[in-house]
């Protein structure tokens, strides 16, 4: 029960951490201004917690010149779209 009290609080504190922008603060006093709230912020920490994820095991998992195939493409995608070839 302790374990998964510790891992839900240590959730909410990186929830918090995300939601910097707010300070906190509930901007709307409608419950469903509140909820939307809630779940982009929970929505948001996990993709955080996901792109991390992938982060440390797909260069791992694939082959040797990962890092160097994702930084090739992540040059590709940055020219693309600021109009630049």
């Amino acid at each position: 029960m302790t374990a998964a009290t510790n891992k839900v609080e240590a959730f909410n504190g990186f929830s918090d951490w995300v939601r910097f922008g707010q300070r906190g603060m509930v901007a709307h006093n409608d419950p469903v201004e509140q909820d939307k709230d809630l779940r982009f912020t929970s929505l948001l920490s996990n993709l955080v917690i996901l792109h991390n994820t992938l982060d440390r095991t797909l260069p791992g998992i694939f082959a040797t010149d990962y890092a160097e195939r994702l930084e090739a493409a992540r040059r590709r995608l940055t020219s693309g779209s600021l109009g630049e070839e």
